[in-house]
């Protein structure tokens, strides 16, 4: 399966103080995504980061997108390829229960995607 991670957070795919020609902009990973799956790939990820402001060094994450919704709103302008995202659960009080309705409403706004 060939899949891309998308770079949601500031600093791409990668925690560097080197210079990015990437875009963490939903803008950005919309493009991505359908340029994706125009060329055939199976799937793209959404991966969760969290490093609070105030934090140093490569690993601090200044701007991003959460990683659960950004993927979620891809479905709307994708056809076929595979949504996948992390999310934190220990960072807030998530019940199992609002996660499941999260993902059925998901499934049923993307047409059983």
């Amino acid at each position: 399966m060939l899949g891309l991670f998308l770079p949601i957070h500031h600093g791409g795919w990668s925690s560097s103080n080197l210079p990015r020609t990437t875009d963490w902009s939903f803008d950005y990973n919309a493009k991505l995504t359908q340029k994706a799956e125009e060329l055939g790939f199976v799937l793209v990820f959404g991966y969760s980061t969290w490093q609070p402001k105030g934090g140093q060094g490569p690993t601090r994450t200044e701007a991003g997108l959460d990683a659960f919704i950004a993927t979620a709103s891809l479905a709307g302008i994708t056809s076929r390829i595979l949504l996948i995202s992390t999310i934190h659960v220990l960072y807030r009080p998530w019940h199992p229960i609002h996660l499941a309705k999260f993902g059925a409403t998901l499934d049923h706004i993307s047409g059983d995607r």
